[in-house]
């Protein structure tokens, strides 16, 4: 897994840090950390195209929902060490999630881990929802580390200030709804 944003684009979207380096190292570390926690929240191991050899249970049914997405390219599927007939590989959802793999005048027979399929998935770039996604990460750990485990704050007696604790924004897990997965592996 690699960081899903960079250094340039987080200092960007930071007010004044466009031209200061003394903080480089940190929101470096910073990147890192939310590229991880992405990855975690959304079930990923990344969002880079990577080959995946997978073994699935058969149900009796004609598809299977295949585990990441979006599929980029299917090398072969074996069932019980046979190669598979004709298949068709719904296209991407627009929204994001699994795609479905049918067989055609098939069924995946049934049986537990006795089909194989060998394919790649994942984005060639990040895509740029899931970039703003740890962008915004990055800043509100970056802005919040003068004030760890405070809730509140009251000044002079007159303001009082309350801070979010949340582990993100309600705007970040709305972008990061579309890659989460939900359905166990």
């Amino acid at each position: 897994m690699g960081d899903l944003t960079t250094l340039a684009d987080v200092k960007a979207w930071l007010p004044d840090m466009a031209n200061v380096t003394t903080s480089d190292a940190l929101l470096s570390q910073l990147i890192t950390a939310a590229s991880a926690f992405v990855c975690n929240y959304t079930g990923r191991s990344s969002f880079d195209v990577t080959a995946y050899t997978e073994d699935y249970d058969g149900a009796g049914h004609s598809f299977l929902l295949l585990r990441q997405w979006p599929v980029t390219g299917l090398a072969s599927i074996s069932l019980g060490g046979a190669p598979a007939g004709a298949f068709h590989l719904q296209p991407p959802l627009p929204g994001g999630g699994a795609q479905r793999l049918s067989l055609i005048g098939a069924v995946f027979p049934r049986g537990r881990s006795d089909i194989t399929i060998n394919y790649s998935a994942g984005y060639a770039s990040t895509p740029p929802d899931v970039a703003q996604a740890v962008i915004e990460l990055v800043g509100e750990r970056f802005k919040t580390r003068d004030r760890i485990g405070q809730t509140s704050r009251t000044l002079g007696g007159q303001e009082t200030t309350a801070f979010s604790t949340a582990a993100m924004s309600p705007t970040v897990a709305a972008l990061l709804a579309p890659y989460r997965r939900v359905v166990p592996c």
